[in-house]
């Protein structure tokens, strides 16, 4: 039996072109489908399902700088700031406010871009914004003095809380004016918290268990604390009692824990703790790190050329499980 050549080429080089128009048409009515009556929502899903990332500032009081590490974007930047940071505060205006040895700055989210409040004091601990302005927080000797100012800049009045050391990140929890501001921060020796009015009487003072640096209130009056040196954060009543603890070097002493001190909120179920890895620790663990409600690591962070101790963290937005 003979075969005709022609025929069979003729016959190949047909099926293949329909075979390739096939495809076309039906990618077409795909993707004619997947356009019609679709805008943006239901292309990016409600519920993001992939790796943890986040969206965070940092502060490193070594290096002196100010990181924003943006996981879930493209607006990561890096800034220098002043001599020995500590405090982050959000502002309105997607700007963040900055503490440091001398004073404090405010800096855009979007670029790091600086804008300088005050230069002329010695060890600022901590500044928070006002209705009017802003309180400038230092230590002086055995003494915390609170420097009131007017949103210009200009000095109002000054608060002088004597019989503390150690302090860190202050807040004030009531009041609007100088005569009756209330005042919460951490203070040492004993360590514990402490509730201050401006005229110096101390309302609450609730034990630690370690060196306290910032101090955040729940919804439900219980209290969030660092502890220092066990690498703990803890959520405590009115007195003292542990209701529940993240991180911890005695729960997790694989990860390279050695120091806790600011923390952020990244949900209503996951909490964010800086790992302050001074005291010669450099390089030895992780800069930040997320536990869940059962204290389980669910995301670090760790750059050690760009970093070398972070002080504080603030989250600003979390994805994924």
């Amino acid at each position: 039996m003979s075969i005709n050549i022609e025929k069979v080429v003729n016959i190949y080089f047909v099926t293949r072109i329909g075979f390739i128009m096939y495809n076309w048409f039906y990618t077409l009515f795909l993707f004619a489908c997947s356009s019609k009556n679709t805008d943006s929502s239901e292309i990016i899903p409600d519920v993001y399902d992939g790796p943890r990332q986040l969206d965070f500032l940092i502060l490193d009081n070594g290096r002196m700088n100010l990181h924003r590490i943006d996981e879930i974007g493209t607006q990561s930047w890096s800034v220098s700031v002043g001599s020995k940071p500590r405090d982050l505060v959000l502002l309105p205006q997607n700007r963040v406010l900055v503490s440091n040895q001398n004073g404090a700055t405010i800096h855009d989210l979007s670029d790091g871009d600086e804008t300088l409040l005050f230069d002329d004091y010695e060890n600022v601990q901590s500044v928070v914004p006002m209705d009017s302005g802003y309180a400038l927080f230092s230590q002086q000797e055995n003494s915390v003095l609170v420097h009131i100012h007017t949103s210009d800049g200009i000095v109002h009045d000054s608060i002088t809380l004597s019989g503390y050391r150690d302090l860190r990140l202050a807040r004030i929890i009531s009041g609007s004016t100088s005569s009756d501001l209330i005042f919460r921060f951490t203070a040492s020796e004993p360590y514990r918290i402490v509730e201050v009015t401006a005229d110096g009487n101390e309302i609450r003072s609730i034990p630690l268990d370690g060196k306290g640096y910032n101090v955040e209130e729940m919804e439900d009056g219980s209290l969030l604390a660092t502890t220092g040196d066990d690498a703990c954060l803890d959520q405590i009543d009115g007195d003292g009692n542990e209701i529940h603890t993240w991180g911890c070097e005695s729960a997790h002493p694989d990860i390279g824990l050695d120091w806790s001190s600011g923390f952020s909120r990244s949900d209503d179920t996951h909490m964010v703790v800086s790992n302050w890895l001074g005291h010669s620790n450099w390089g030895n663990g992780p800069h930040v790190v997320e536990y869940d409600m059962n204290n389980n690591v669910t995301w670090n962070w760790a750059d050690h050329e760009m970093a070398m101790q972070i002080t504080n963290v603030l989250v600003l937005d979390a994805r994924g499980q």
